[in-house]
């Protein structure tokens, strides 16, 4: 098997019954948000942008924060009760509570 600019290549003489099994581990990824400004950054996991449920405007996490993986997109800060979470669960409330959820997606250096 060959993979070469994202692309994997096999080639084998295939027999009935014979499987294919690919896995593509998904990990929590750390984006600079603002060209100009490397101290904001968003998380993710996978394609989906994760949040953190809060009425503040802003939050700061640590540099060298490693959250911990709960399973199903979230993930738990380790001694803090920070906890991200997918922001897509927004679509599964009705519209009034969706309106009144906030979530942080934009986070700053520092803090955790």
């Amino acid at each position: 098997m060959m993979v070469v600019e994202g692309f994997v290549s096999y080639s084998h003489l295939f027999q009935a019954g014979d499987e294919i099994v690919l896995s593509f581990p998904v990990v929590l990824r750390r984006f600079p948000e603002m060209k100009r400004d490397d101290r904001l950054f968003t998380y993710r996991h996978g394609s989906l942008l994760l949040g953190v449920d809060s009425e503040q405007e802003n939050l700061a996490i640590g540099k060298k924060a490693s959250p911990r993986y709960l399973g199903d997109g979230v993930y738990q800060f380790d001694n803090e009760s920070i906890k991200l979470i997918p922001v897509n669960q927004l679509f599964f409330k009705e519209t009034v509570e969706a309106k009144k959820d906030r979530k942080i997606v934009i986070f700053s250096e520092g803090g955790v």
